[in-house]
């Protein structure tokens, strides 16, 4: 049976710390200030491989947002 899953709420997007707007601010605000994509000093997700300011697809789900019991 397929319920909400618990890692993203149901948002099917990545949740991890890596995507605390705190963390998505500075390359942000170089990108603003230089317009260049090559000075951004954000590292990937490490659990969805994307930008801080992009969270990726949830990586316990895959991005549907459900999960199976595996009963």
């Amino acid at each position: 049976m397929s319920h909400e899953c618990g890692a993203c709420e149901g948002s099917g997007k990545c949740q991890h710390d890596h995507h605390n707007i705190f963390n998505a601010l500075p390359s942000a605000a170089i990108h603003v200030v230089t317009g260049d994509d090559s000075e951004l000093t954000s590292s990937p997700c490490p659990a969805c491989g994307e930008e801080p300011e992009n969270p990726g697809n949830c990586s316990v789900c895959g991005g549907s947002g459900t999960q199976d019991d595996d009963d």
